[in-house]
């Protein structure tokens, strides 16, 4: 269902039982007019939004312990079923989310549902890691209180220290490893300039915790600092 779209099924009892006969898929960023019902028969799939967005059920919509919920999200959106009358679900339902963005931070939070969903419980699979596999996630899942889940560890912002060994002409730069995310950037001046404006991002330094720079004595002054990447 297209967004801007409606989908009604008042006209058939109100509902929309999906899965009922075969494996069917609900995706979109539109409207039913009506309930939805996985009734369990058959796999039912829903996936809101193509990419990251918003599917509405102006009814109540029902999950069997067959259905999948698929789910995408980055750091400033995330898809969203948003039922009129209620989500309930059985136990077993699984709700998939894929990051689709970059690393998540700590105390990101993602409304996937507009309400509780009641019943179950609600198996979510959550992702594990960062795309670096550097950092590990952990998640509050508030599925059953309001509909929403909560990362509570993730990519750290809380001002790193950048430390320094200088070994056979090569600087080696580190931070912590909860800091992989971050972007080391670099400027290069006259003995007199001091720091200004222009930075120049380190290749490659945003998905690891350390570099290695060779020094080159010819340069004037080198600095260094660590930025906390943008949404």
């Amino acid at each position: 269902i297209n967004s801007g779209a409606f989908l009604d099924v008042s006209g058939i009892g109100g509902t929309l039982n999906l899965g009922n006969l075969v494996a069917q898929t609900l995706s979109g960023s539109g409207t039913v007019r009506g309930s939805v019902n996985a009734s369990g028969t058959a796999v039912a799939t829903i996936a809101p939004g193509f990419s990251v967005g918003t599917l509405s059920v102006t009814g109540s919509v029902a999950l069997a312990a067959n259905t999948i919920v698929s789910m995408e999200l980055n750091r400033t959106n995330c898809d969203k079923i948003v039922a009129g009358l209620g989500i309930t679900a059985a136990a077993g339902a699984t709700v998939n989310v894929t990051n689709i963005g970059t690393t998540l931070h700590s105390g990101d939070k993602f409304q996937l549902f507009n309400v509780a969903v009641t019943g179950g419980p609600v198996t979510a699979n959550l992702p594990a890691t960062d795309v670096t596999g550097q950092i590990t996630y952990t998640w509050q899942n508030d599925l059953a209180a309001d509909g929403s889940i909560t990362v509570l560890s993730g990519l750290n912002t809380n001002a790193p220290v950048l430390t320094n060994i200088v070994s056979g002409g090569t600087l080696q730069l580190s931070w912590p490893v909860d800091h992989t995310g971050w972007t080391l950037q670099a400027q290069t001046n006259g003995i007199n300039v001091g720091i200004t404006p222009s930075w120049v991002t380190v290749a490659g330094s945003t998905t690891t915790n350390q570099v290695f720079v060779p020094i080159v004595p010819t340069n004037p002054t080198v600095f260094y600092r660590l930025q906390l990447p943008l949404p």
